[in-house]
């Protein structure tokens, strides 16, 4: 992306938050990010046309979408926002521009739930994490990030909001579980990214190289304490717009960074 590319975008953004009355909120966010997230420098290497075809069956696994049908209508739903718990499955919708609502499927039974059909700064819901057997964490985007902690019902079709989680740096893309600790991925476009321990609220930087990417997915890989985590760019800029990465939760570092050169997945 070059220069005047940068400053059309900074200026659509601005724009976007005046016309949405968000300018407190991005430039807090914006600077919050910027200078108390310090990423580290991790050397990349590129994956080459042999390993692209496994590299996006990976990802797709990981970060795609599904489609459910309620009431015989197309409801596309991410990876991330499918959820077991209890007795049931939750879905979380995913529309670019309106579409808030889950579903829990309780013996063969859908049953839909939207808290944020009248708030049209809630676009769509990114991931669904499980807390506890009956508790999970609902990440909405995007001009507000609500992470939200949901109470699913034993064996009833209920869901019930008793908390929010975050409400500015909330609206993780991804999440998964190493041992006794749940680690949830940021999605910020344009401004650095990180992964974030649940309990402890200790957040890690996305290395410099994929900083300003978000977490598209991420998932633990077994036998170790390591989790591997796939980022995009919000933005397409021709290349380097995907990339993989492991995290290591003892050492809490990055390493074994590849890069696809590729426009779109």
């Amino acid at each position: 992306m070059n220069a005047r590319s940068r400053l059309a975008f900074g200026l659509k953004i601005f724009w976007a938050a005046l016309r949405q009355r968000r300018l407190f909120e991005l430039c807090a966010v914006s600077t919050y990010l910027e200078f108390k997230l310090r990423p580290s420098d991790v050397e990349p290497t590129y994956i080459d046309s042999k390993a692209t075809a496994r590299f996006l069956n990976e990802f797709q696994e990981v970060a795609g979408s599904i489609i459910i049908f309620p009431g015989g209508e197309a409801v596309r739903i991410r990876r991330e926002a499918v959820c077991s718990v209890g007795s049931g499955i939750l879905y979380g919708e995913y529309h670019p521009l309106k579409g808030t609502r889950v579903f829990l499927e309780e013996k063969r039974i859908l049953y839909t739930f939207d808290f944020y059909e009248n708030d049209h700064r809630v676009n769509h819901i990114h991931s669904i994490q499980k807390i506890s057997d009956q508790t999970v964490l609902i990440n909405y985007g995007d001009s507000r990030r609500y992470s939200d902690l949901v109470l699913v019902g034993d064996g009833e079709a209920t869901l019930k909001r008793i908390g929010r989680y975050d409400v500015v740096l909330g609206g993780y893309t991804s999440g998964c579980w190493v041992r006794d600790r749940l680690y949830l991925g940021s999605d910020f476009t344009e401004r650095k990214n990180f992964i974030q321990e649940y309990t402890t609220r200790v957040r890690h930087p996305l290395p410099r190289r994929i900083c300003r990417h978000f977490v598209s997915g991420m998932y633990h890989i077994k036998g170790t304490a390591c989790i591997k985590l796939f980022t995009n760019k919000n933005v397409h800029t021709g290349s380097d717009d995907h990339a993989v990465v492991t995290f290591c939760t003892k050492t809490n570092s990055f390493s074994n960074l590849r890069i696809l050169k590729l426009d779109y997945v």
